[in-house]
């Protein structure tokens, strides 16, 4: 498994609305019981909350335990403590800046796990708009990472096969740059 020895996964109850969260841990990479501490004075999407908690209980039905009362960060860091837990969030207010309590943001593990694209490596790509500049084509790649494809404004709704020539991080994301091998795909 993703760890060596067994440890419990704290899990806040207002990260259950990133059903991301809900994805990962069906991938069962994780050892241990799975604590939900339920605050029902959390704001957030409840309906979409305890649909995703009903869900759990129906994946993991002898590993799930929910614990009920409220919770800031210094409770649930004293929970994960206790047991050596890590603690599994939606929210990177909770990150320990000590680095006494193990805390993963579903963030973390999506940038650790993003594809990478480097200058020279091909990709297929569909052109959904025009770009900002007059020749320039956007697409997107799984993930919503965006493509700006030079000379792609000409083919828009076509698939392409695509040269990468630079990537860029943006408070948005990773944007990808592009330009056409000249071979349609679709």
């Amino acid at each position: 498994m993703f760890f060596k020895k067994e440890r419990n996964i704290i899990i806040d109850y207002k990260s259950l609305e990133d059903p991301r969260i809900l994805n990962f841990l069906k991938l069962n990479l994780l050892d241990g019981n799975i604590l939900v501490c339920e605050d029902l004075s959390e704001i957030g999407d409840k309906s979409l909350i305890l649909e995703n908690l009903e869900k759990l209980k129906a994946l993991f039905p002898k590993r799930l335990k929910i614990i009920k009362g409220k919770f800031n960060k210094e409770k649930l860091h004293q929970l994960a403590k206790k047991d050596n837990s890590l603690i599994l969030t939606a929210n990177p207010v909770l990150k320990d800046e000590e680095g006494k309590v193990r805390v993963v943001t579903i963030d973390d593990i999506y940038s650790a796990t993003k594809p990478i694209f480097l200058p020279g490596s091909l990709i297929n790509v569909k052109i959904m708009k025009k770009g900002k500049d007059a020749d320039e084509g956007i697409g997107y790649l799984d993930g919503g990472i965006k493509v700006v494809v030079d000379g792609g404004a000409k083919y828009v709704g076509k698939e392409l096969e695509c040269e990468v020539i630079g990537t860029m991080e943006t408070q948005i994301g990773k944007v990808v740059f592009a330009k056409i091998k000249y071979k349609e795909i679709k």
